[in-house]
């Protein structure tokens, strides 16, 4: 504890920040992290601002996050209409939740709907990216989160098949991947990648 004051304040002297402490100069504040965990799962809330789509990217670049060149696209489209003051509940599942070492996508989704839970949409995705950065995420005791949406219109093919089910984050990177198969492998446990999707009012 010392060595984290000294190292937040400049102080060098052990003694002296131990002194400074006792004696009211220095104060410790408790930040809340606007999250909370129950039985396996994340809860936190998020209120949409109005923000256009473009304005949204630029912000989350801003922020020194990558977004790959599919998740550009997935954000382009037509699917992305910016709110004001909707708010979305959102319910992170964690691997610990699933037993056994292969997550496959529609094992994650079984466990969402037996929750009550739905997909997200792109503008609840987009703000999430917006407010968690990787200290958040390895807070929450993971690696990386995957925002499970419904496949959205985008121009990332010609087959005229709907475009990427899964946003891959990790406070630094956003990646777009399509779900061909139920089966597919979503994460190996191992990975502690959390699943998050949208609570339903």
């Amino acid at each position: 504890m010392v060595k984290n004051i000294m190292a937040q304040t400049g102080i060098t002297d052990p003694s002296k920040a131990v002194r400074m402490l006792n004696a009211g100069r220095l104060i410790i504040s408790v930040v809340d992290s606007g999250w909370y965990e129950k039985d396996g799962i994340i809860y936190l809330s998020l209120t949409s601002d109005g923000t256009p789509k473009e304005e949204l990217i630029k912000r989350l670049e801003s922020k020194g996050i990558n977004i790959e060149y599919f998740s550009q696209n997935l954000f382009s489209s037509s699917d992305l209409t910016p709110t004001n003051g909707v708010s979305y509940k959102i319910a992170i599942l964690k691997p610990e939740l699933f037993i056994g070492n292969r997550l496959t996508h529609g094992l994650v989704c079984e466990e969402a709907v037996s929750r009550n839970l739905i997909a997200l949409n792109l503008e609840a995705s987009c703000l999430l990216s917006d407010r968690l950065s990787y200290q958040d995420i390895s807070e929450m005791g993971l690696d990386s989160l995957d925002f499970m949406h419904e496949p959205v219109d985008s121009n990332l093919n010609d087959s005229g098949e709907r475009g990427p089910r899964r946003l891959h984050f990790s406070g630094s990177s956003l990646s777009a991947y399509y779900v061909h198969d139920e089966g597919s492998v979503a994460a190996e446990i191992t990975m502690r990648r959390g699943f998050a999707f949208l609570m339903q009012e």
